[in-house]
């Protein structure tokens, strides 16, 4: 996750009025990559990612890629730490299928999901209607809200610090709790719970415990996890049941927020308006697939 690092010299050439639709592949580990072109000559394999406000590259993509120069610093904010310093390159240019930015600001991280280069968020749009059409494999970016909408259910979601959030209800214990999670398709899990939550719902004892397991943030900082299984989540009208979430054990205190993650969110064709703070779901063909394990 990135904090504090806006694209602030991004200028997009292409407003079109017309949507614009990027094909992208879903990967093994529930990510969503999308092909992109680096100063006119470098391509690259991104991860669109709805929690950050960067676009990265990985520093194994940045040995392979000539065209992007760092040549300042800048400081990164990852779950294994409050800050770390990081390299960063300004002025690139990207393009996305037919859509072109100039003045990209570049940071280098270690990590991003299996398979990809780095990261982009949906703020490379400029605020437009992003739709993420798990069927077709494709984003779809709207100048406005598009009709079929109207088929979707609504949500509201808020903003805070280049990050969405949604309301959630978790079943525990026989009880039914309310919890503010980050929309977070960067991690391939379903559910990942903040510290806090944790230790007031006595997670570790109350809920089913399957296993464990290592996590590495984008700074290369390995976070190992309790891996359990709540009985249900509901988001908006929507029940899902089994689903796997995860814990920090002990006193880590870094989980700040809580988290649902892309093998929750790939089962829901999604239109996000981030300016009207609404985000809207129809589950999709892939609604009954098993969870990751």
């Amino acid at each position: 996750m990135t904090t504090g690092l806006l694209l602030t010299t991004v200028a997009l050439l292409q407003q079109a009025a017309e949507p614009q639709s990027i094909p992208f592949e879903l990967t093994s580990h529930n990510n969503i990559a999308v092909r992109v072109l680096i100063n006119e000559r470098d391509q690259a394999m991104l991860m669109f990612h709805l929690a950050v406000d960067s676009v990265s590259l990985t520093q194994k993509a940045s040995r392979r890629i000539g065209s992007v120069s760092f040549d300042k610093n800048a400081r990164l904010s990852s779950w294994g730490g409050q800050s770390a310093p990081v390299l960063y390159s300004s002025r690139n240019t990207l393009q996305i299928r037919g859509q072109t930015w100039k003045d990209v600001g570049i940071t280098e991280s270690r990590h991003s999901g299996p398979g990809t280069d780095g990261k982009f968020g949906p703020n490379l749009f400029g605020g437009r209607i992003v739709e993420i059409d798990f069927d077709r494999g494709r984003l779809v970016i709207h100048p406005s809200l598009p009709e079929h909408a109207a088929n979707y259910e609504r949500l509201d979601i808020e903003t805070r610090s280049g990050s969405m959030f949604a309301k959630a209800t978790v079943g525990i214990g026989g009880e039914l709790v309310q919890n503010d999670f980050m929309i977070h398709t960067g991690f391939g899990g379903g559910v990942l719970f903040d510290d806090a939550f944790a230790a007031r719902h006595r997670l570790v004892s109350t809920l089913k415990v399957v296993g464990g397991r290592e996590l590495k943030d984008s700074m290369g900082n390995v976070l190992k996890t309790t891996k359990l299984q709540i009985p249900s989540l509901r988001l908006g009208s929507f029940s899902l049941a089994g689903l796997p979430a995860e814990v920090f054990p002990g006193a880590i205190q870094s989980q700040k927020m809580s988290v649902l993650g892309a093998d929750v969110w790939k089962r829901f064709n999604m239109l996000i308006d981030t300016g009207a703070g609404h985000l809207y779901l129809k589950p999709n063909n892939l609604r009954h697939l098993p969870y990751s394990q």
